[in-house]
């Protein structure tokens, strides 16, 4: 679990499948501000976090992106 945002970028980079992380993109994270949703979230998505995901929880809502993230060919 990490607020670096970098983790996303590395985990494109390098084509890894594990580790999962879960990445917060929120101004409050105390364990009172996100405690409740976190623990949804990695029950509504552990099926993803077991196989390889980059979880990013934001304050009202999450993204799953299953690993290995495939970069966006250029045009």
């Amino acid at each position: 679990m990490t607020q670096d945002l970098d983790f996303g970028s590395l985990l494109a980079l390098r084509g890894h499948d594990l580790p999962s992380v879960i990445q917060v993109r929120a101004h409050a994270t105390l364990p009172s501000d996100i405690g409740k949703q976190l623990l949804d979230t990695i029950s509504a998505a552990s099926t993803h976090l077991l196989a390889g995901a980059l979880i990013t929880l934001m304050p009202s809502d999450f993204r799953v992106s299953v690993l290995p993230i495939r970069q966006r060919a250029s045009d």
